[in-house]
């Protein structure tokens, strides 16, 4: 009678867990459809979550062409310092079908 009950709690849990594995994996598709959430959920990503919700990404047409590359920006006194680089302000954005993925880029054009 134990062992059964036992099965039945660990089942409980293990259902709970990927339960809730798949809602953060929908959340997390769901919030890189608009590429300026992408660019805001790569900032908290990477530590940094009060400056993800404070900042307001904005497409710089001058850097994507510089750069060719689709390029996002931040405020340069919401940069931040991250993976490597000193002063994150660039992101380069990748688009997969409908949805994106934003990657923190060194600021070449400084």
């Amino acid at each position: 009678m134990k062992s059964s009950k036992k099965t039945f709690i660990i089942y409980n849990l293990r259902r709970g867990f990927i339960s809730a594995l798949a809602v953060m994996f929908t959340c997390i598709l769901l919030l890189s459809i608009s590429s300026k959430n992408t660019v805001r959920m790569t900032i908290a990503l990477l530590g940094h979550p009060r400056t993800a919700l404070q900042t307001k990404p904005v497409h710089s047409n001058e850097a994507s062409s510089a750069l060719k590359a689709n390029i996002y920006t931040i405020p340069m006194k919401d940069s931040f310092s991250g993976v490597g680089i000193s002063h994150i302000s660039l992101f380069e954005v990748h688009s997969i079908l409908i949805f994106h993925i934003a990657i923190p880029t060194y600021d070449h054009l400084a």
